[in-house]
């Protein structure tokens, strides 16, 4: 019994580790009872497997018990790791060293951890500017100060978004696929030039000119030429910047208004956006029945959930044809319509096809049934035609149009002119192409890599957590630069002759362009994570 109860004990109890004092008193006491117990006639083999049982359930009694002791010793004293962090804003160039110094004191005298820094605007003008010499070495006496003291700091762009600066031109600001329509009627032999699509802040560039059959009932909103009216019948005039095809223009029209025709008018699909001040919105359009003197529903399903500065406030979808002459638009609960962009046409449209497109990035609820194309609403994939290198850098096309009616897409993109978000004075400028390498390093080369080479290597590591990002509200993208490449290389196919169906128009069928825009938005995350994501975190 003694060689047993030695040799129990002398395999828990580990040289040096004073919590298995407690376990070896508690074996000696089992080694001895339990031998009682089995008595002298006991088998070897019974005795041998009922202690190594023994051996085990103690083991992990005594780690039990280790952890306990470490566990109340770390709750009495936490660990840096285990520190609460606090937000530190500040504000607007309102800094001075001795209200840093103070800050990081106070933090650590209140048991804290790190601090997430930022650069924020809302107080008025400071005497510090944003990357300013005086800026950076009050930055270097935060870090200094706050790695004397066992605690880390994190630093991100001006603002309190993601990334960007005074540094990001247009070129590198998030982009968005844009286009114009032209339509016309052959055969004949065109020369003309092709008008450009919109641009925001001087930038655009060429993606692809393309020509297919014009779809049934295609024509534009505007050229059906409505009369916009109050519901009490008075006329509303200065509309005119919602036709024209750009949602940086637009007019404030009452929350529910009339569109009316000269005569009846079919009416099939509905293009919407509204400035982000408008919030969240769900139109009910509705049409005008003579037989029944009265309105009655055409659709419900238009709708902008709110999403803050993330929301693009854009929305697009079908319904079953209606003939009138006279229209309602009502925006539940709202005083004003603060309208960017309005297009109604005979044609169809998939459902939601802005949000398919990567124009937003608002949900689209579960199980709504979805309108079906029939055989007039469809471009075949065969018919669409790429005239890109016919057009010269001015826009001029020279083509043979083929008999019938075409649609000609001139197709680019444009910066959408995303800002950082309340950046403090010097930091004001854009936001970078997220979905861009290129942009991402260059923003980091002008937003941490300075900082970084005015701290030193060995303070960085000693006091700097990470680069943090705080909730993403930079707004959404479709395109960039190099997008094209990178969607054939990832999905192993072109897009080009697909590009139709990002103005929400079916090519080939409703589930080969269902397929073509899944393949599109999954191209855009991808995009994001390698080019955003992961690639901050390498840098």
């Amino acid at each position: 019994m003694d060689r047993l109860n030695n040799g129990l004990c002398q395999g828990l109890n580990l040289p040096g580790r004073r919590p298995f004092a407690r376990a070896n008193a508690l074996c000696r006491e089992t080694a001895i009872d339990t031998c009682r117990a089995l008595g002298p006639n006991s088998e070897p083999m019974m005795v041998s497997r009922f202690f190594q049982a023994v051996v085990l359930i103690l083991g992990v009694l005594a780690i039990d018990l280790q952890a306990a002791t470490s566990l109340d010793k770390d709750f009495n004293a936490p660990p840096a790791a285990a520190r609460p962090w606090v937000y530190w804003y500040w504000f607007n160039g309102n800094l001075s060293a001795d209200g840093i110094r103070a800050d990081i004191a106070a933090m650590k005298e209140s048991g804290l951890g790190g601090a997430m820094l930022f650069d924020v605007g809302y107080q008025p003008r400071g005497p510090v500017e944003n990357r300013s010499r005086q800026w950076y070495d009050l930055v270097r006496l935060a870090v200094s100060e706050a790695a004397a003291r066992d605690m880390k700091i994190t630093l991100t762009c001006p603002g309190w978004e993601a990334s960007g600066g005074p540094w990001i031109t247009p070129e590198l600001n998030m982009q968005e696929l844009v286009w114009s329509e032209t339509h016309l009627r052959g055969p004949q032999h065109l020369t003309a030039t092709i008008a450009a699509p919109f641009s925001r802040l001087g930038y655009y560039q060429d993606v692809a000119l393309l020509a297919f059959p014009t779809i049934a009932n295609d024509i534009p909103l505007k050229d059906l030429k409505p009369v916009f009216k109050k519901s009490t019948g008075e006329v509303l005039s200065g509309i005119e910047g919602i036709l024209d095809g750009n949602p940086d223009t637009g007019a404030t029209l009452p929350g529910q208004f009339e569109i009316v025709f000269e005569k009846p008018v079919e009416l099939r699909s509905i293009y919407l956006v509204t400035t982000w001040k408008h919030w969240a919105w769900n139109v009910r359009l509705e049409a005008f029945d003579e037989e029944q003197n009265k309105f009655r529903l055409v659709s419900d399903k238009l709708r902008s959930y709110y999403a803050g500065y993330v929301s693009s406030f854009v929305g697009g979808t079908s319904f079953p044809a209606v003939t009138a002459k006279r229209f309602r638009m009502t925006f539940p609960n709202k005083e004003q319509a603060l309208i960017q962009e309005l297009d109604l046409r005979g044609s169809f449209r998939l459902q939601h096809w802005t949000t398919k497109a990567g124009f937003g990035c608002e949900r689209i609820p579960p199980g709504m049934p979805e309108e079906q194309a029939v055989f007039h609403d469809i471009i075949p994939l065969g018919q669409v035609l790429d005239l890109t290198s016919k057009m010269s850098k001015d826009g001029k096309l020279q083509w043979k149009v083929p008999a019938g009616d075409w649609t000609i897409l001139r197709l680019g993109h444009t910066a959408r002119g995303n800002k950082v978000n309340v950046p403090a004075w010097g930091g004001e400028g854009l936001e970078c192409d997220k979905l861009s390498r290129e942009a991402v390093d260059f923003d980091y080369d002008q937003t941490l890599k300075p900082v970084f080479q005015e701290l030193g290597p060995e303070l960085v590591k000693r006091a700097v957590a990470y680069c943090h990002v705080d909730s993403y509200e930079a707004g959404w993208q479709n395109w960039t630069r190099k997008f094209a490449g990178e969607f054939k290389s990832r999905r192993g196919y072109d897009l080009v002759h697909y590009l139709p169906a990002l103005t929400g128009r079916v090519v080939g069928d409703q589930e080969t362009t269902e397929r073509f825009l899944w393949d599109f938005r999954r191209t855009i995350g991808d995009l994001f994570a390698d080019n955003y994501d992961r690639r901050l975190r390498c840098l």
